[in-house]
């Protein structure tokens, strides 16, 4: 027998802050950049759907809504490496399906174009679904487990990592806690990590977390107090997630990057709720290549697009329509 599923869609004005975190926290896949919080500064004005079967809300996916030129679309926003659908506890692999193709479904018929990474938990759902006007690409990021001694995590670093960390402290740098994400953002924006408008969004979501405890900052320091690298680590349930880093170019051989992970992965092992390092957005060729020698695992997701031929005939249509 067919299931069949109730699909709503919210504005940001009819979701109740404490009921969405409520189910989010009680997911199977939580994690901070569902919270109502977390989407307000990354994507404000965001939106949600809800999918509900015999009344009970089993799944919620915020979705963030833009338009260009007569162009509805939706892209995976700034600072969250996945969104997606987030399911309630005890939900199976068969209905978790169900809702991705309903989904899909709805998104397909709402947007022009839609470009989002999926929970890394849906790994095993996705691979089984054939989606028509999707296209789905998977993508792998990188955890560290935690539930190992010091010395024993350090032991199993590659040379290079261990040589980059004794390096630092031969040059006497030293890591400090700071609230003050300053530095971090315009080194981002100076290096064209970020744009000036992505650096804006940094800052408020690096101050929330300050704010609320929900994570921390620390710079790596040379003796004479020159900042030689820095980052943004959030606290995400049961992981830190590495959110955000910059460093000093003239300083990069010091060695301070590493010592700046290392000392953040000790910092993290003081948190008894905490079991996992997430070197976030960890697929980028040069940065994976420097991540994999602290030995960490690889964590597979994937990114769901809408077919790019639907969006260039689309295209095409509109440049013919603007020409008559």
């Amino acid at each position: 027998m067919k299931i069949i599923f109730q699909l709503d869609f919210l504005k940001r004005e009819h979701i109740y802050d404490s009921c969405w975190n409520y189910f989010i926290k009680k997911s199977t896949n939580k994690s901070v950049y569902y919270l109502c919080e977390y989407l307000d500064i990354i994507c404000p004005n965001w939106c949600a759907y809800t999918v509900k079967y015999n009344s009970h809300c089993i799944a919620i996916m915020p979705i963030n809504i833009s338009y260009k030129y007569g162009i509805k679309y939706s892209l995976k926003p700034y600072l969250a490496q996945f969104l997606g659908p987030i399911f309630a506890d005890k939900i199976n692999d068969e209905t978790k399906a169900s809702v991705l193709e309903l989904l899909s479904k709805q998104l397909g018929q709402q947007f022009n174009f839609f470009d989002h990474c999926l929970h890394p938990s849906l790994s095993s759902v996705v691979s089984k679904i054939n989606f028509r006007k999707f296209i789905f690409e998977k993508f792998h990021s990188y955890e560290l487990n935690l539930n190992d001694s010091d010395e024993n995590i350090y032991k199993n670093f590659s040379t290079s990592v261990t040589n980059h960390i004794r390096k630092a402290q031969r040059k006497g740098l030293r890591c400090i806690d700071s609230r003050c994400p300053l530095w971090l953002a315009q080194s981002l924006v100076e290096q064209n990590i970020i744009s000036k408008e992505q650096s804006k969004t940094f800052l408020q979501l690096a101050q929330h977390i300050i704010s609320q405890n929900q994570g921390f900052i620390l710079y790596s320091q040379s003796q004479e107090g020159i900042t030689c690298a820095g980052g943004l680590f959030i606290i995400n349930f049961n992981k830190v997630t590495f959110i955000g880093s910059a460093s000093n170019p003239d300083y990069k051989k010091y060695g301070g990057n590493s010592m700046l992970i290392w000392e953040a992965i000790k910092k993290c092992r003081g948190y008894s709720h905490i079991n996992t390092f997430d070197f976030e957005g960890s697929m980028l060729p040069n940065i994976e290549k420097y991540f994999v020698g602290f030995r960490p695992q690889k964590i597979f997701y994937y990114r769901m697009q809408l077919q790019p031929i639907a969006f260039i005939k689309l295209a095409r249509h509109f440049i013919k329509y603007l020409k008559t």
